[in-house]
């Protein structure tokens, strides 16, 4: 045994001191799940199964709700990418674009079964994005953020070069309407029940995920990146996962959108929606899963509320932003778990 005052034993007591400190001060802790909010989320889920078949159920309101779950889908992608990471995109929007031109040509060319459009996309978005993310998440912080911006961007830019294919300015057109299994889905009561399954299964499969040992990796790299390098964790590949799972779902929402609308415009890809889904994000509170799905569904409905009798309804999002962020900093979903434990 080396004597504590050689070089080596030095090094070897300091590697376990820092191992012995994430092991007892750092480790992710169990959450005590409160009765309350799980009542409260059952029966926000019955409701949303329920309303369509209500007799006072709206068509119109039928219709937007099954976008604002996309919105929750694209928000929580986001809102999971920076509260497990701290890694901010500001080119999200690239994702959901990619995923609704690809699913797009896939249900003209291919086939119009949402579920090979959602496999297809899936897969080849994740290929994507371990390209991309391998360069991107070697960096964090404001450089991180604006080489997302510049890769949204890119992507933004590819639209109108291979116009041939995605229509340029005018969009992808005369998407199908969607089948399943063979049958025909069309958007109505199925395809609505159909994404509110997705949004449901993606969002207990991320709260599953940061309660794992993963989700405590995750939130080590956050905490302190040099001092989980240090200790043997690979930050850069952890990193990588994150971003590619975090923009698979991003572009799944983007097949989704495509199939229920039946078109997909370039402003899609736009840096201003990728501006968007942030503020959604972090209006719904990042320190939560579920917190940013209640902020894309809010961000989604107040657009669609405020556009038909202001035009400027960006104006009346950022006046919420800034009154959220003052009397709300950790967003609606921080003040949600505040109350839960309370």
């Amino acid at each position: 045994m080396p004597d504590i005052g050689t070089p080596t034993a030095r090094v070897d007591a300091t590697a376990g001191r820092a191992g012995e400190a994430l092991t007892h001060d750092d480790r992710p802790r169990r959450t005590r799940r409160n009765p309350i909010l799980i009542a409260t989320a059952l029966l926000c889920f019955l409701a949303l199964v329920l309303y369509p078949i209500m007799p006072f159920a709206n068509r119109y309101y039928e219709a937007s709700l099954g976008k604002a779950m996309l919105w929750a889908i694209l928000a929580v992608s986001l809102g999971f990418l920076i509260g497990q990471s701290g890694l901010v995109s500001f080119g999200h929007a690239a994702w959901y674009g990619f995923g609704a031109y690809l699913g797009g040509l896939i249900n003209i060319h291919v086939s119009s079964d949402v579920l090979v459009s959602l496999v297809s996309v899936s897969i080849l978005a994740a290929v994507v994005a371990t390209g991309f993310g391998v360069v991107l998440t070697r960096l964090s912080g404001i450089s991180f953020a604006i080489l997302t911006l510049a890769f949204g961007q890119v992507v933004y830019s590819a639209v109108f070069v291979f116009s041939d294919v995605t229509g340029g300015e005018d969009g992808l057109n005369g998407v199908p309407l969607p089948t399943l299994l063979g049958f025909d889905l069309g958007v109505g009561y199925g395809f609505y029940l159909l994404i509110l399954s997705v949004v449901s299964l993606a969002l207990l499969a991320l709260y599953w995920l940061a309660s794992t040992p993963m989700g405590g990796t995750w939130a080590a790299i956050r905490e302190n990146e040099p001092r989980a390098r240090f200790i043997g964790i690979g930050v850069h590949i952890e990193k990588l996962v994150l971003y590619v799972l975090t923009s698979v779902l991003a572009a799944m929402a983007g097949a989704l959108y495509v199939a229920y609308n039946g078109a997909v415009a370039p402003d899609l890809l736009h840096w201003q929606q990728s501006g968007e889904i942030l503020m959604a994000a972090i209006l719904g509170g990042t320190s939560t899963v579920f917190g940013p799905a209640v902020g894309g569904v809010a961000v989604y409905l107040m657009h669609q509320i405020i556009s038909t009798s202001f035009d400027q309804w960006l104006i009346v999002l950022g006046v919420a932003f800034v009154v959220v962020i003052i009397l709300m900093p950790q967003g609606i979903g921080g003040l949600l778990k505040r109350k839960g434990r309370s």
